[in-house]
């Protein structure tokens, strides 16, 4: 990253992962908590949600791939260039101030149930 906005792009990055996180649904949100923040094994939690280890393995990467999408079309979006947004993906994780624990295992404000509630 630039040195000159190394704390507005820092703030920038950790905008765009939390805004790319809240858009995962709250399956993605689960599996993502139970692998990287509990530590769970594809076979645990492949059993839990009842699918194949060989599944859940999919569905990770998968998610990985489209929430690193996201995170440069959420860069880009704040204006950051693309070469920028993809250097920005490069700092080192401890440089953010993110609360992953917070964002994957609280639900938003308004979940799908409270949508549809009477």
């Amino acid at each position: 990253m630039r040195r000159s906005g190394l704390g507005t792009e820092l703030e920038l990055l950790r905008n765009a992962v939390e805004q790319a996180l809240r858009r995962q649904d709250a399956e993605l949100q689960f599996l993502l908590a139970s692998y990287y923040i509990d530590g769970r094994t594809h076979a645990e939690i492949a059993s839990v949600i009842g699918v194949h280890e060989a599944t859940l393995s999919r569905k990770l990467h998968r998610a990985i791939g489209a929430i690193r999408k996201q995170v440069l079309r959420n860069l880009g979006n704040s204006g950051l260039s693309r070469r920028a947004a993809q250097e920005a993906l490069g700092a080192d994780p401890r440089d953010l101030d993110i609360h992953l624990k917070n964002l994957l295992q609280n639900p938003p404000p308004e979940t799908f149930q409270e949508k549809v509630a009477p």
